[in-house]
């Protein structure tokens, strides 16, 4: 996917833009609280399904990759194995399970027994899935895209552990957790070191997930452009509705959720430069 120089340069300078106007003021917190809803219905929706781009574009990652070793060398095979399955499995069960726990996070209650055995079902049935897929397909189909697999899993990766590294070093106090504006922190303050998911504010770790959906275009050939735009379109749709899910539900502040949009776009062009090695800005 190539990116005209001037999209980009029109992307930050928006983004520049908007983090320097929540730097001041009230803005940030009054905007913020003035749209709280936390019997939202779609906001629930987004909280509960929201990050599935990312579990899945990790679990298609490693598929991918799983499906283009070297059959052929028994040792690369045993290899290439024992390092897939445990991220398969870890992907599987995160596509299952991570809609449940959200769904009892913030109640009295505990998973159920039965609702276990669900994740259980899902999770084996995705995990067969995959093996099945990768067993049928042969490997130079997925040679083909063995790079786009890499650049999934590598952003996913790279995208979970930089957002909770700059959670766990920010510490900023969710929204949900202040009453006034005394309580409140600019996005640019840096308060500490802090595991408390209460102080997990900055950035917004379901929009940095949610915003994954726009590597999925690179699936798009580029003699398809009209469905490629639409497919642009979608994701973006998908992405802000996330990002602004999570300000209704009273989890982030604006500036959060902007940051984390940001983060997972720029990690994705970079990741995909680098490991493409093709151009993915446009000179004009």
């Amino acid at each position: 996917m190539t990116i005209s120089k001037k999209f980009i340069w029109g992307v930050l300078i928006i983004f520049a833009i908007l983090m320097i106007v929540l730097a001041f003021g009230e803005i940030d917190f009054n905007f913020s609280k003035s749209i709280v809803n936390v019997n939202s219905g779609w906001a629930e929706f987004f909280n509960l399904f929201g990050e599935q781009p990312a579990f899945w574009a990790l679990f298609a990652g490693v598929i991918i990759l799983y499906g283009a070793r070297n059959r052929e060398v028994k040792r690369k095979n045993v290899l290439g194995t024992v390092i897939a399955v445990p991220f398969l499995i870890i992907a599987s069960f995160q596509i299952t399970f991570m809609p449940v726990h959200y769904l009892f996070e913030h109640t009295e209650e505990s998973v159920s027994l039965v609702w276990w055995m669900v994740v259980a079902v899902v999770t084996t049935i995705l995990f067969a899935g995959a093996m099945i897929l990768v067993a049928k397909v042969k490997a130079e189909k997925f040679r083909k895209i063995k790079k786009l697999g890499l650049v999934l899993v590598i952003l996913v990766v790279s995208e979970i552990i930089l957002a909770n590294v700059l959670k766990i070093v920010w510490a900023r106090p969710r929204m949900r957790a202040i009453d006034s504006i005394d309580q409140f922190k600019y996005w640019f303050q840096i308060n500490g070191l802090s595991n408390d998911n209460e102080l997990k504010s900055f950035p917004s770790g379901h929009t940095a997930n949610g915003f994954v959906v726009i590597a999925y275009i690179m699936f798009f050939n580029t003699a398809k452009i009209i469905k490629k735009n639409i497919y642009l379109v979608f994701a973006v749709v998908w992405g802000v509705l996330v990002a602004i899910s999570r300000v209704v539900r009273g989890d982030h502040f604006l500036s959060d959720v902007l940051m984390s949009c940001l983060l997972t776009f720029l990690l994705f062009l970079l990741i995909q430069k680098l490991v493409l090695k093709q151009k993915v800005i446009e000179d004009e």
